[in-house]
């Protein structure tokens, strides 16, 4: 407990409505002017709702010039000091002035600037810089609102942001992205996985066209690519890809189907395969197809073998077969060449 002075002057505190006239931030005081009697004081305290000496716990505030405060000089000779502010009552009997509108038991903390923290009953809390740039928290299953025109979220694994680009306008509007980077590690300096949606130019599809949804994935070079423009089609960069599927897998195009590889292509089946063309081409550069199999079965009305430029035709089996057996030389004759005739029904010539 505080002990009681030993000697007290006591008397009638005077309190008196001033003016804000300078503030000194280094020690928290100001300068105030009477508006009664043009008295000035000079490094005013000023009162608080709570204070304590100790790592500058409390709430503090700053005034600003010009701010109506009321002025108490103790009656037991205390130093003088800014015991609250007020409207200036020269504005009528209104003290509202350009607070916001509250109701009953809302708080709300604000600037000039129209920037305020409003903690409303109910529950809701308000902070808001300006009408498209604040965050409303409602209780109401657990609610986080917020509105913004460019937002960043900057954490240790990673960066989010949404912006609007008014800065270079295209003829088209003010483009809008979105970008999620994400650290494989907290300590890693370089993002592994980043993500763009929206309009973001730059890193155009191979086809010349901007990309609306692009993939990255890779530390400090992307080592996988995927992007996807407004006309649906989508482009694919990377380093191997395996996919593995326990259902079925259907492909269906209204287009051309185009692979090429530089190394060699293997297939695998343990089923059975079915392919229904309506002409099937096989090209070799090497000119040279080899196919290994325990059996192959070629189910065709008419079966041609060899080219326009086939030196050796291909002979039909059953034909051949029918011509030697029915064939004869005669008794004793000497063996001579088939008549071209005769050999012309069984040798297709291309």
């Amino acid at each position: 407990m505080h002990e009681k002075p030993t000697t007290m002057t006591t008397g009638m505190s005077d309190v008196e409505m001033a003016r804000i006239m300078s503030v000194n931030s280094d020690t928290y005081t100001a300068h105030a002017k009477s508006l009664a009697t043009n008295r000035e004081w000079d490094d005013l305290g000023i009162a608080t709702n709570y204070a304590h000496h100790l790592r500058g716990e409390g709430i503090h505030v700053l005034p600003e010039p010009g701010a109506t405060c009321i002025v108490c000089t103790p009656g037991d000779g205390g130093l003088p000091f800014i015991l609250g502010f007020l409207e200036d009552p020269s504005d009528g009997p209104s003290y509202r002035g350009r607070k916001p509108r509250l109701n009953p038991g809302d708080i709300s903390i604000g600037t000039r600037d129209d920037n305020k923290i409003t903690v409303r009953r109910g529950g809701v809390i308000q902070i808001e810089s300006t009408a498209l740039a604040q965050t409303i928290f409602i209780p109401v299953v657990n609610t986080i609102r917020s509105y913004f025109e460019n937002m960043e979220n900057i954490c240790v694994g990673g960066e989010e942001e949404w912006h609007v680009s008014r800065v270079f306008p295209e003829p088209e509007g003010s483009g809008v992205s979105y970008t999620l980077r994400c650290r494989e590690f907290a300590e890693d300096p370089d993002i592994s996985v980043r993500l763009k949606l929206g309009r973001h130019k730059g890193d155009l599809c191979p086809d010349g066209t901007t990309p609306i949804f692009t993939l990255y994935v890779g530390k400090g070079v992307s080592t996988y690519k995927f992007k996807v423009n407004l006309a649906g089609n989508n482009f694919v960069n990377g380093n191997s890809e395996k996919k593995v599927l326990v259902g079925t897998y259907k492909l269906v195009t209204g287009g051309d189907i185009e692979i090429t590889t530089a190394g060699n292509m293997a297939e695998s089946i343990t089923g059975s395969k079915t392919t229904d063309v309506l002409v099937d081409i096989i090209e070799s550069a090497e000119s040279r197809i080899i196919e290994k199999c325990t059996e192959k079965i070629v189910d065709a009305v008419l079966i041609r073998l060899g080219g326009d430029a086939s030196n050796n035709p291909a002979v039909l089996g059953r034909e051949f077969l029918q011509w030697a057996i029915t064939h004869s030389h005669g008794s004793g004759a000497p063996i001579t060449p088939a008549p071209i005739s005769a050999l012309s029904s069984v040798i297709l010539l291309k």
